[in-house]
């Protein structure tokens, strides 16, 4: 049985990658979501889909059981639905529907020779590394696969992905993007292990198709990631984590509006063709109180002092 179903979709670590990630892109949606520490109550779709996907194949490397695998997807899509986390009945049909699907398919094309070829190192541990040069700040990242090739006798991580838009897109974002240098930095840095290189394992249906002859399984080539590149990844982290940890202890001032520390970047307003979720409270004053159709997420909650207080929903 699946390790994982507590996790539900909260997959993500709130100082992980995609942590980093968001604030290169918008600091404002940064400052919502990390450091008022605000979520939807509901979650999208591609983010159900994926999470799902990524339980039923970390089964199935962890039992080798196809029945266990598709098992545990039921279980984690019910739970879904038991914590009201899907936005409409449609979307909720289709993820329970199509994701066990694309995992039987998935299972038949990689998963049965994976565990030939491959001895299985690591699925989904959390990785917690210090980073030099902060107060403290422990970075986390949870690679989703580390193998063993028994053939060459070298290391490889690989990264799931899951896409119902575009196969193209998904592997070019993974080969020239950060999130594989996060990984490789902190595998290298908590393991005793020497990356040979890193592969996307990529998933695609696209979401508007109704059979299944739309489904492509495709691995992408190898990418690697040099010691200068690992070297500025390290110092750009710790930069960011410092300049976070200045720019919320000068918000606790009163001095600075979040305008003047956390700048809106409008590109990713309407990024992935639906609009930010925070839109509507982007450019007005701190919410007094969460937001309709908004929760506290507790994992990021005493990331500052500055947040949502718990108890009643209300700014301290």
């Amino acid at each position: 049985m699946s390790s994982h179903i507590e996790n539900e979709e909260q997959r993500e670590s709130p100082s992980g990658f995609h942590f980093l990630d968001l604030y290169n892109n918008c600091q404002r949606k940064f400052f919502f979501k990390y450091v008022l520490g605000l979520k939807q109550k509901r979650v999208s779709e591609p983010l159900l889909f994926g999470s799902a996907f990524h339980e039923g194949k970390a089964t199935f490397y962890q039992t080798a059981d196809r029945d266990e695998a598709l098992a545990t997807v039921d279980r984690f899509t019910k739970s879904y639905v038991e914590k009201d986390l899907f936005e409409n009945e449609e979307q909720q049909e289709r993820v329970r529907h199509r994701t066990p699907i694309l995992l039987d398919h998935w299972i038949d094309t990689y998963g049965n020779n994976d565990l030939k070829n491959y001895d299985i190192v690591a699925v989904e541990s959390q990785l917690n590394v210090s980073v030099e040069g902060t107060n403290g700040f422990t970075f986390t990242a949870r690679p989703d696969l580390i193998v063993f090739d028994k053939l060459d006798e070298s290391y490889w991580g690989v990264d799931t992905k899951t896409s119902t838009f575009s196969r193209t897109a998904t592997d070019l974002n993974f080969s020239n993007g950060d999130q594989v240098t996060a990984y490789w930095w902190a595998i290298e840095k908590s393991m005793d292990i020497h990356l040979e290189g890193y592969i996307a394992d990529i998933a695609y249906w696209n979401k508007k198709s109704k059979g299944e002859y739309n489904i492509d399984l495709y691995r992408s080539d190898p990418v690697w990631r040099s010691e200068r590149d690992i070297r500025e990844f390290e110092n750009e982290l710790a930069g960011i984590m410092n300049e976070v940890s200045q720019k919320t202890m000068a918000l606790e001032t009163g001095e600075y509006a979040v305008s003047d520390l956390f700048r809106r970047n409008t590109h990713y307003c309407g990024a992935f063709f639906r609009p930010c979720e925070f839109i509507d409270i982007c450019r007005g004053p701190i919410p007094e109180y969460a937001p309709s159709g908004f929760e506290i997420d507790e994992r990021v909650h005493g990331l500052s002092d500055l947040v949502l207080d718990k108890s009643d929903n209300t700014i301290n």
